[in-house]
């Protein structure tokens, strides 16, 4: 917001313009850092009697791998957190969040096939099922619809 604002119309500068001084009142935002996305394991693949118990076995098997004798607690948390972690991202899987209430788990993965196949330039692979037709019915050349 300018606060005051004053034309200097004596100073000769040889130039068609005339300084201006003027005095503002800046409100600036607070800049807040990105923040980084934390791993959701995906809890409803746990009702799989296989993934439950596949996850089960990771877990058992990275906690016996490392000795925890003489550890402070805090040592022994962060290792059984990781172990946690590790077994959750290797069986489970990623937990997909639906930004919009109406778009299903099912349509979230295969968004996430096609996005797949797109990073690896399998088009084939991932095709849509509508024959290459776009949802205005115009027929794209590859079957996908950009």
């Amino acid at each position: 917001m300018v606060r005051q604002c004053r034309v200097y119309r004596s100073f000769d500068v040889d130039s068609d313009h005339f300084p201006v001084l003027a005095t503002l009142k800046l409100k600036l935002k607070r800049s807040t850092q990105p923040q980084t996305k934390h791993f959701i394991p995906n809890l409803s693949s746990l009702s799989n009697i296989d993934a439950s118990r596949e996850n089960a076995a990771n877990v058992s098997s990275k906690l016996k791998a490392t000795s925890l004798k003489n550890q402070t607690l805090e040592a022994m948390w962060g290792h059984y957190k990781s172990a946690l972690d590790f077994a959750a991202r290797e069986v489970l899987g990623k937990r997909l969040c639906a930004k919009n209430p109406w778009i299903s788990q099912a349509t979230l993965a295969i968004i996430d096939q096609r996005r797949q196949a797109i990073r690896r330039g399998d088009v084939e692979e991932y095709a849509w099922q509508g024959q290459g037709e776009d949802h205005c019915g115009m027929i794209s050349s590859n079957g996908w619809s950009r």
